[in-house]
């Protein structure tokens, strides 16, 4: 059946949100490092930035890393989406002593450990390569939970974010393949709801960015959330003397010249 998304932000046929998020370009910043709510954002909510933390998990003990998740998400209220993936250099496992062999099941083992420990009380895992007993972890995040965003576009990658992501953002990706692998994503079977899927269309063919028929492509494979790249320099540029009201005028902007045309 034809997926038809709606203006106010709600898939129709669908209980999921299409969302718009602003993000740094490379060069400046991870593509999800910078990013507000919009048009779906919380009352009061004045298109407050938030930050995407990316980084490769196997670089980081999980009980540290999700030590320091949960106070972000604690002092932001709530607001931290945690981006992980695997890395692709194996120069870089080897000069931080991490074995690149069967990275995909450390990670796998690393978001278990976390969510264990965010569970609150006196936690417990027992994997291949992450164990622990009795760990207690504070502060915990702000709901108990912090939600892991997996990134990667390659089989096992969209797997494994079907299996374990509550959200999946791929990369320099075009809407055929990004529709084959939705659908990889989907053979996990979970629900609909249970994996925010965001994309960011630029990173495959800037130019496009904000051509309606180009972001059709995606929302109609699933695409819940979209990441677009600012204006940085000049006057209306988030570098400028508006700063942050530049960059809201330019998320209302998107709204209007994209998203209402996908309706």
């Amino acid at each position: 059946m034809r997926r038809r998304v709606a203006v106010d932000g709600r898939a129709r046929g669908h209980r999921r949100r299409l969302r718009t998020a602003v993000s740094l370009p490379p060069g400046r910043a991870d593509p999800g490092q910078f990013q507000v709510r919009s048009p779906a954002r919380p009352a009061g909510d004045h298109h407050v930035p938030r930050r995407r933390v990316r980084p490769p998990a196997l670089r980081h003990s999980p009980v540290v890393l999700a030590k320091r998740a949960a106070t972000i998400d604690r002092h932001s209220g709530g607001w931290l989406p945690l981006g992980l993936g695997i890395g692709w250099q194996k120069e870089e496992y080897a000069a931080v002593g991490v074995p690149y062999r069967d990275r995909g099941r450390r990670l796998g083992e690393c978001v278990g450990a976390m969510r264990a420990l965010w569970a609150g009380g006196p936690a417990s895992y027992q994997g291949r390569h992450i164990s622990f007993d009795g760990l207690r972890s504070l502060p915990g995040p702000e709901s108990e939970v912090v939600p892991v965003v997996l990134g990667g576009d390659s089989d096992p990658a969209v797997r494994r974010a079907g299996r374990i992501g509550d959200g999946w953002f791929p990369y320099t990706i075009g809407p055929e393949d990004f529709s084959r692998q939705a659908g990889l994503l989907r053979e996990a079977g979970r629900t609909e709801d249970a994996v925010e899927i965001t994309v960011w269309t630029g990173s495959f063919d800037r130019a496009r960015e904000s051509d309606p028929s180009w972001v059709r492509g995606f929302t109609e494979a699933g695409a819940t959330r979209l990441v677009i790249a600012p204006r940085i320099r000049g006057a209306n540029g988030l570098s400028g003397p508006r700063g942050l009201a530049a960059l809201r005028d330019q998320a209302d902007r998107y709204r209007a010249t994209v998203l209402e045309k996908l309706s």
